[in-house]
């Protein structure tokens, strides 16, 4: 049986902690659909992540993780660009992760 597409799962994209301030900067530009998303904090202080770009907050993750299976409802978000910030204090240790499951087409 064929696959009618080709997963891609990247490299796990990076932020320091400590890179952190009170305004969205971005984590990862994907070019294709996200149909899941794994997102890890293991900052010492709460973060907030957006989906769009800074536009609009999606989670807010103290020290911990979120799957996001936009798949199983069939849908994916259209080539997302995945922002962080600090929630009140900037984190003295850890870092934000991302890992997506998209496309064939990658990310930047």
């Amino acid at each position: 049986m064929a696959y009618k597409q080709h997963a891609n799962i990247p490299a796990v994209t990076k932020l320091a902690g400590t890179a952190l301030t009170g305004s969205y900067q971005t984590i990862a530009t994907f070019q294709d659909d996200v149909f899941m998303l794994f997102i890890f904090n293991s900052c010492d202080e709460p973060v907030q992540i957006s989906l769009d770009g800074g536009t609009t907050t999606h989670f807010e993750l103290e020290n911990e993780s979120v799957a996001v299976d936009l798949r199983s409802n069939e849908v994916g978000i259209k080539t997302p660009t995945i922002q962080v910030k600090a929630l009140s204090s900037v984190p003295t240790s850890g870092s934000v992760r991302i890992t997506a499951v998209q496309n064939s087409a990658g990310f930047s």
